[in-house]
């Protein structure tokens, strides 16, 4: 057995006996954790931190009136050429779908496409190219409503089965973004074909309210509603009754809020007088213009566990959003129901620590990792990723508690996270790495040989699993695939966690900064969120 391949069972065999709570396997379908990024955001591709996600989608490509053929705006052409290579730099395992827009003024293009044999089958070789073209994983289906009147759901079984005769490897993921509820205004979505031909439904559980419509505070976001039927737990309850599987439904997060004007600054609770939008042209704040305006007045949120929200007020303006609590006790209630995931809209509405993103899949204390999508092993930068590199110099030298240079190192304290065990062979193993001297953990009495190359390469992968940030430190998949495939490009390891000068580590917080721009000063009036289409 070839040294590399024992040290990752050495790996594995440690981390499959590590604690339960450090492990995430999804032994049915893989737990989707879904982000919009809307092409006109101006948010840079190479700044998301795609870690955090197992599929990303791009939104969005337009119906051609005419042809009906997939239509891509010029202005978003240079960003649909180079998404998903950009996006998998960072993370090799995510997957990029191409959202279509067929939601209000694109709505009649779509049911006049559906409804045309000859339109139907454009529409459907045309978005099977570009998704080959440009290199994504799927499509996505966004902003169909309920219509009785159109033949959508034989478009969906034409759909379907153009995806899976297309030979082209791997098989396109098909999607569709939904209606909170399967039905609206005694029209219903055909829910069988749905069922049958795509892969899950996200819906846009979100919307509910808004200050542009509604002369009272509402609770956009709903999770619950004791008083309405516009709430998230109601439209999935009668998703279920429709017979739609859990396993096929992702629920809707979203990262803007919405500001009112009250009538009566006193009376500032849900359902309270409000007489129209506040702060920006139609009341959308995003997450990151939030979280300055709360800085900027110095006020303290309340979390209303009865509807799941967030909300305070500032004067006369009553501004309702999605913060950490309720962001976690959705994605709670996700699971507990069964669902496949959740699907965010949108992601660059995040602040600069990506803090929602982290609270919804569960690592808002950064000390975990879940960049494989079938089975992610959490790596914190010690125990665990100390063992890691511990086993790499066990498997190379035959010599358990010993470096090359002969310094023994307290193997027996790393479970308690000793700063000292750790430190001493981090620091070795990173020294030797970083001047080329990797070849001198090699035990020449060792049978099967170790080119000083790989010997290089299972030592930088030990590295790469304790760096000191989260978003940096491998998963299983990947460090499986690293070992085994000597083709794939590694990317060179910064210094350790908890080693010596790890606060002057070249880039230690990457691209996080508190504030985002130089500038902090806050300008709310031009700010439009919701004009991104969802509400």
């Amino acid at each position: 057995m070839s040294p590399e391949i024992f040290f990752f069972l050495v790996i594995s065999h440690l981390c499959c006996t590590f604690s339960s709570s450090s492990i995430t396997s999804t032994s049915k379908a893989t737990w989707v954790q879904s982000g919009f990024w809307h092409a006109s955001s101006q948010f840079p591709v190479p700044d998301i931190s795609s870690s955090l996600y197992t599929h990303l989608v791009f939104a969005f490509a337009c119906i051609n009136s005419s042809t009906y053929e997939l239509y891509i705006p010029p202005s978003d052409q240079p960003y649909i050429s180079t998404f998903t290579e950009t996006i998998r730099r960072k993370n090799p395992y995510v997957k990029t779908l191409l959202s279509i827009w067929a939601g209000k003024e694109e709505a009649p293009h779509f049911f006049s496409m559906a409804n045309q044999s000859s339109s139907r089958k454009s529409f459907i070789n045309s978005s099977i190219q570009a998704a080959r073209k440009y290199g994504f994983h799927g499509l996505d289906l966004y902003g169909v409503l309920p219509n009785t009147e159109s033949n959508i759901g034989l478009f969906m079984d034409e759909w379907r089965a153009s995806v899976d005769s297309d030979s082209r490897a791997p098989r396109l993921i098909l999607t569709m973004g939904a209606h909170y509820s399967p039905e609206l205004d005694s029209m219903t979505y055909p829910v069988d074909s749905m069922v049958r031909h795509f892969d899950w439904i996200h819906l846009r559980s979100y919307g509910y309210y808004l200050p542009k419509r509604d002369n009272f505070t509402g609770p956009h976001s709903a999770l619950y509603d004791p008083l309405s039927k516009l709430n998230t737990d109601y439209g999935i309850r009668e998703w279920f009754r429709k017979g739609f599987p859990p396993e096929k439904l992702t629920i809707g997060l979203l990262f803007h809020g919405y500001a009112w004007t009250l009538v009566n600054p006193q009376d500032n609770t849900v359902g309270s007088p409000a007489k129209g939008l506040a702060i920006t042209r139609d009341g959308s704040m995003n997450y990151k213009d939030i979280k300055k305006y709360m800085n900027v007045y110095n006020v303290t949120p309340v979390y209303n566990s009865t509807y799941v929200v967030n909300h305070f007020t500032v004067k006369s303006s009553w501004i309702c959003y999605d913060d950490v609590e309720a962001i976690k006790t959705k994605v709670s209630y996700a699971k507990k129901k069964g669902l496949r995931g959740y699907t965010i809209f949108q992601v660059p509405y995040d602040d600069a620590n990506w803090l929602l993103s982290r609270a919804a899949q569960g690592t808002e204390d950064g000390q975990h990792n879940m960049k494989g999508s079938e089975l992610a092993i959490l790596l914190p930068a010690c125990t665990l990723g100390a063992f890691l590199l511990c086993a790499a110099i066990c498997c190379v030298t035959g010599k358990p508690g010993e470096l090359p240079n002969g310094q023994e190192i307290a193997v027996k304290r790393l479970s308690q996270c000793s700063v000292q065990g750790v430190e001493e062979f981090q620091n070795e193993a990173y020294e030797m790495w970083k001047t080329d001297r990797s070849e001198e953990f090699t035990d020449p009495s060792l049978d099967d040989a170790m080119s000083p190359c790989k010997m290089k390469r299972c030592l930088q992968v030990a590295l790469l699993c304790v760096q000191e940030r989260w978003e940096d430190r491998l998963s299983m998949l990947e460090v499986y695939s690293m070992l085994s495939n000597d083709s794939l490009t590694l990317p060179a390891p910064k210094m350790p966690a908890f080693a010596r000068q790890a606060g002057h580590d070249e880039g230690a917080y990457g691209d996080f900064s508190p504030c985002g721009e130089e500038d902090c000063s806050v300008t709310f009036a031009t700010t439009s969120t919701s004009e991104l289409i969802p509400r």
